[in-house]
């Protein structure tokens, strides 16, 4: 399976086991660069121990993008809707109040690390190993990478029984 990720912000690494947001894909679509957009928009943030779902949601809202978190499985890695989350941060891209919300949501998964990406055009949350299963075709034509094989080289004439004596 190879698959292709571009950043969504200018640098994102991996920290307590959560990666920013990425697009999916070998390209970027123009609803996914859409939403990086929208995640790049700075913001103020204020909670104090606030479910993770209601923090999920407000960040959905103030962003302005589509969010689809996949609860079954990251309560299966330990992290619930209820999760408490406490983070005061001032003019900070939505992009890494995300990624800092799914990391200390993380800390509880003891399984798993969680994971957040972008496709198409819609923010995904989940476990790294339930959104890298999802194998992306890509067909390339390589028609002008293929040469017509002539046979009408001058080549030696081979004598199998001279050869093994």
């Amino acid at each position: 399976m190879i698959r292709y990720s571009m950043l969504c912000v200018a640098a994102c690494v991996l920290v307590a086991g959560c990666a920013g947001p990425v697009a999916d894909g070998p390209y970027p679509t123009s609803a996914d660069l859409a939403v990086e957009n929208k995640l790049e928009r700075l913001m103020d943030v204020d909670h104090a121990a606030a479910p993770l779902d209601q923090v999920l949601a407000n960040l959905r809202d103030r962003a302005g993008v589509n969010m689809v978190v996949r609860w079954t499985v990251l309560d299966n890695a330990g992290i619930k809707p209820t999760t408490p989350i406490t983070l005061q941060l001032r003019r900070v891209p939505a992009a890494t109040v995300l990624r800092l919300v799914m990391e200390q949501a993380g800390e509880a998964a003891t399984l798993e690390p969680t994971m957040v990406t972008i496709r198409d055009g819609i923010v995904m949350i989940s476990t790294r190993r339930d959104l890298q299963k999802t194998t992306i075709t890509v067909t390339y034509d390589v028609e002008d990478l293929l040469v017509d094989a002539k046979l009408d080289y001058d080549l030696p004439e081979y004598d199998i029984n001279t050869a093994l004596s």
